[in-house]
């Protein structure tokens, strides 16, 4: 409905289209009357739409439009002065894309230099002292039975080493170890989110794709009243990583404790979770590469904790984070400039035809 389109030359009409012919055309333009109602559709053509499920517009309708006829000449001019402006509009629009890809690979650019060791300086700390903290941490939890014994996990081998410094070389007082070393990964495990009992208190659910944007991203009123206490959980602050489908790999920040349904996985960090999270964030695309199906890619849970992740010393995590942090910001306020100079453009369009079409 109320779409538009000029076709010249002739064609068959289907049953659910209506074509407009000027009878005169010395008198009406058919281009100028397909411009005039394109760029005003909202106004003129949407309000004669009747019907809730099928909505309709009627050629009675249609015909009733009144329109503002110019001369001939005034018409073809407008014709053009629309051209103009619309070969400069996708001239811009194409530039600010242009921009607007460029700083996504900034963006992705800062984050593979954090996790290089770039943007700080190496630091005298042990960055083993950090991993033995983190298994007494664990083994504490276990005790205290919040934390699962898991079977231990495989030495990173010399060739995954290897095939990492490939891609990035790290500072020699970091190491790698596995994401599982210094991360609880919860895969979901969740009862169905179509049965509830109304009689049950309600628990947020998070079932679909997420995107990163941020602590408290998710909307708190999608909850589901389950018949059954759900097991999985996320908590305020874990990083949430979609497994499963196209969308395998996105990520957000809980903003709020949640059920987490079985196309996601909150991964809680031993250590300073924000670093944590940066490096997902970074390696989302080769997390995806570790799905399997052909339909809908899954990662495995024992696919995520054997992840190969460089770990610098504590001190440099929070100092890479507050740098991070900081990028990341600059980067947010030239994206948000970039989409409203794209919003501005559109204006400026809508504002030259309403001085064209006389509707001032």
């Amino acid at each position: 409905m109320k779409r538009i389109h000029y076709q010249e030359g002739k064609f068959a009409v289907g049953s659910i289209l209506c074509a407009l012919v000027p009878k005169n055309e010395e008198v009406a333009n058919d281009r100028f009357l397909y411009n005039y109602l394109h760029f005003q559709r909202e106004s003129i053509l949407v309000p004669l739409m009747r019907g809730a499920t099928n909505v309709s517009l009627s050629i009675k309708s249609i015909s009733s439009v009144e329109i503002n006829l110019p001369p001939i000449e005034t018409q073809i001019s407008i014709n053009k002065l629309v051209d103009d402006f619309k070969l400069k509009q996708d001239i811009f629009q194409t530039e600010l894309k242009t921009q607007s890809n460029l700083l996504s690979k900034l963006r992705q650019a800062y984050l593979q230099e954090a996790v290089m060791g770039k943007l700080t300086e190496p630091s005298q700390d042990n960055v083993q002292t950090l991993l033995k903290a983190i298994k007494s941490q664990k083994t504490e939890l276990i005790k205290q039975g919040k934390l699962r014994k898991e079977k231990p996990l495989a030495l990173i081998e010399p060739e995954e080493i290897l095939a990492a410094a490939n891609r990035f070389e790290i500072p020699d007082n970091w190491v790698w170890c596995r994401l599982g070393e210094v991360c609880e990964i919860i895969m979901a495990n969740s009862p169905d989110g179509n049965s509830y009992n109304e009689k049950v208190m309600g628990v947020p659910s998070i079932n679909g794709p997420v995107e990163f944007g941020g602590k408290g991203a998710f909307d708190k009123t999608i909850k589901t009243k389950f018949t059954t206490q759900p097991t999985k959980m996320c908590e305020e602050g874990d990083l949430l990583i979609c497994v499963r489908s196209s969308t395998t790999g996105r990520t957000n920040i809980a903003g709020f404790d949640a059920c987490i349904g079985r196309g996601v996985a909150a991964i809680r960090p031993f250590i300073f979770d924000k670093y944590i999270h940066y490096f997902v964030i970074h390696a989302r695309y080769s997390i995806f590469g570790l799905g399997r199906g052909s339909t809908f890619p899954n990662v495995s849970q024992n696919q995520l904790l054997t992840i190969p992740i460089p770990l610098p010393p504590l001190s440099e995590q929070k100092t890479i984070v507050a740098k991070v942090e900081g990028l990341l910001e600059n980067v947010s306020l030239l994206e948000s400039e970039n989409k409203a100079q794209q919003i501005d453009v559109q204006r400026l369009m809508g504002a030259v035809l309403q001085e064209a079409f006389g509707r001032r």
